[in-house]
């Protein structure tokens, strides 16, 4: 099973394959999430995204969404956790520049109307997912797993 854990930080888990931006952090791989993964389509089980989200810009969602996509396996999870939007834990760190939200992720869910209407009006390649489970901790802390869906190809 291959796993990867983006915005790793200074943690390393066993048997994932870290990447982080920072090249202090010595992760596996030096990358900024907001630029295509340096990973081949559909090469990943599952991915782990703790608290980095949090720290794309707005107007790369929508693309780092895909790029998790992308590389994940048919049926392959990402389990992301975020500080949840509108709590204080959300927008008290200066380095919070987008903001999520338990429906932010149905945006990229398989069959939602929005997304589905989003793909048929852009060129930009969308994501689709569907939720598997979601939970809101504390009322701030929100962890929620998807899994991709993707037709045969």
């Amino acid at each position: 099973m291959k796993k990867l854990d983006i915005g790793s930080g200074r943690r390393h888990f066993e048997d994932y394959i870290t990447l982080d931006k920072d090249p202090k952090i010595e992760a596996d791989v030096t990358h900024d999430i907001e630029k295509r993964f340096p990973f081949p389509d559909n090469t990943f089980d599952e991915i782990r995204a703790s608290h980095i989200l949090e720290h794309i810009h707005t107007e790369k969602k929508t693309f780092v969404m895909y790029e998790i996509w992308r590389v994940l396996k048919p049926c392959g999870i990402v389990k992301i956790s975020v500080p949840s939007f509108p709590s204080p834990q959300s927008v008290i760190d200066p380095g919070h520049i987008s903001f999520w939200h338990k429906d932010s992720f149905m945006y990229y869910e398989h069959g939602n109307r929005f997304r589905d209407g989003y793909e048929k009006r852009t060129s930009e390649p969308v994501p689709s997912f569907e939720i598997v489970e979601s939970e809101l901790i504390n009322d701030w802390h929100l962890k929620i797993t998807l899994k991709a869906i993707k037709e045969k190809e």
